[in-house]
């Protein structure tokens, strides 16, 4: 049994129920789309942490390590800013 438009069931005509699929798929795409970037930003902070911690440790590497954290934070910024577009 259905419900028209005014009750919460479904829609009585295969027009309104088509209509409401693509809606609903696009949802669930950008849905995805942000499940997504937050696990991409959950490991670059991950990286973040661990560059962190070496770029800390006295070696001749520091230099670039701390430059691959400037890269990391600036990447981690974009996929944020993503996320909530």
């Amino acid at each position: 049994m259905t419900i028209g438009s005014a009750g919460t069931r479904g829609a009585t005509d295969p027009g309104e129920r088509r209509a409401y699929t693509p809606l609903m798929r696009d949802e669930l795409l950008i849905d995805l789309r942000r499940t997504q970037l937050l696990a991409v930003e959950s490991s670059l902070d991950d990286a973040r942490r661990a560059l962190l911690r070496a770029a800390r440790i006295p070696t001749a590497f520091a230099a670039e390590l701390r430059a691959m954290l400037a890269a990391v934070a600036e990447l981690e910024r974009r996929v944020l800013a993503s996320t909530e577009s």
